[in-house]
């Protein structure tokens, strides 16, 4: 049987290669009807969905080795979190994969409004980013 049967998907990502692949992953799963894609920046959800609107996020933000070189990534941590605070409801999680922890560290600490169930490092195409669970508090 389907996990979580009930759960409505929805994902975004900038580039629209990515969307693609996504629809066609989500084809050879069996899941088009539950989900919903559209190309769209992470930092800008807040503009498509109300506050409160997701139970979970996750993001694989780009880590900077490739992707996202000269990223500022204090104040787009902080963005990021700014953007999940809004669109998760009080309880709800974000998973968030990242490469710069002591950034991040930082960020969360400054922003507020989270609180850390789970920090472990994870191996990815030979890059070792943290995959952190954070709990949207208040």
């Amino acid at each position: 049987g389907a996990v979580l049967p009930e759960t409505a998907l929805y994902g975004s990502d900038r580039q629209e290669k990515a969307v693609e692949g996504a629809r066609r992953n989500l084809a050879e799963a069996g899941l088009t009807d539950r989900a919903e894609l559209c190309q769209a920046d992470a930092l800008a959800l807040a503009a498509t969905y109300p506050a409160g609107f997701f139970d979970a996020l996750v993001t694989n933000p780009p880590y900077g080795a490739r992707l996202g070189r000269g990223i500022r990534f204090g104040p787009f941590y902080a963005d990021l979190l700014t953007q999940a605070r809004h669109l998760l409801r009080p309880g709800g999680r974000l998973v968030v994969l990242v490469r710069k922890r002591s950034a991040f560290h930082r960020a969360l600490a400054e922003a507020g409004g989270f609180q850390v169930r789970q920090e472990r490092m994870v191996a990815t195409s030979g890059v070792y980013p943290v995959a952190f669970v954070l709990e949207r508090t208040g």
